[in-house]
C-alpha cells in the first residue's frame, strides 16, 4: 500500500501499460521486420501511451460508469490499490483528509467511505492532476512519434491508438 508516486507509476507501467500497449507494439514492429533501434523507440513511445492508458484505467476505476466500464466504480479505493490516484492524493491531501486516506490505506472503507473519498479526490485536485499527467504523456508520445522514421499513415494510426487509450470511457 505504498503511496509514493514513482512506485505507483512503475506498478502501472509494469502491470498494465507494458502488456496492453508497449509489448504488442514492439511485437508488431518485430513481425514487420523493423530495425532494432526502431523497436526500442517504439517501446519508449508505447511506455508513454501505456502509462496514459493505466492512469485512465485508474480514473475509470474510481469515477467510471459501471454500465459502461463493466466493472464497479470504487473497488480500487475499497481495496487500497497502489494507484497513481492514491499516490497523488497522499501528496495533495490536506490535514483534514488524512484520516479518510488512512482508512483507505488500511482497507477500512465502506460504501459511504468510498463515496467520501471519491468526492475528496476531486476536491483535492487529484483527478485534475491525473488528467494533466495523461495530457503530458500523450504530448510526449506525440513528440517522440514525430522523430521516428515511420510512414505518415502509420504515425496517424499510432496517434489514434494513443487518443483512444488516453481518453476512453471503457
Amino acid at each position: 500500500r505504498e503511496r509514493r508516486l514513482a512506485v505507483s507509476e512503475a506498478i502501472a507501467r509494469l502491470k498494465t501499460g507494458r502488456y496492453t500497449v508497449t509489448r504488442p507494439l514492439q511485437l508488431g514492429a518485430l513481425i514487420a521486420g523493423a530495425a532494432p533501434g526502431l523497436v526500442a523507440d517504439l517501446g519508449r513511445y508505447g511506455d508513454l501511451v501505456g502509462d496514459a492508458f493505466a492512469i485512465r484505467d485508474d480514473i475509470l476505476g474510481v469515477w467510471g460508469d459501471p454500465q459502461v466500464t463493466g466493472k464497479p466504480a470504487g473497488d480500487d479505493l475499497r481495496s487500497a490499490k497502489p494507484t497513481v490516484l492514491l499516490a497523488l492524493a497522499a501528496e495533495q491531501v490536506p490535514p483534514a483528509g488524512r484520516t479518510l486516506l488512512a482508512r483507505c490505506s488500511a482497507g477500512l472503507l465502506d460504501d459511504a467511505g468510498v463515496d467520501a473519498l471519491r468526492e475528496s479526490l476531486l476536491a483535492w485536485g487529484v483527478r485534475e492532476a491525473a488528467e494533466t499527467m495523461i495530457d503530458e504523456l500523450v504530448g510526449s508520445a506525440d513528440a517522440l512519434l514525430d522523430a521516428l522514421p515511420i510512414h505518415p499513415e502509420g504515425a496517424d494510426a499510432l496517434r489514434t491508438v494513443a487518443a483512444t487509450a488516453a481518453w476512453r470511457s471503457t
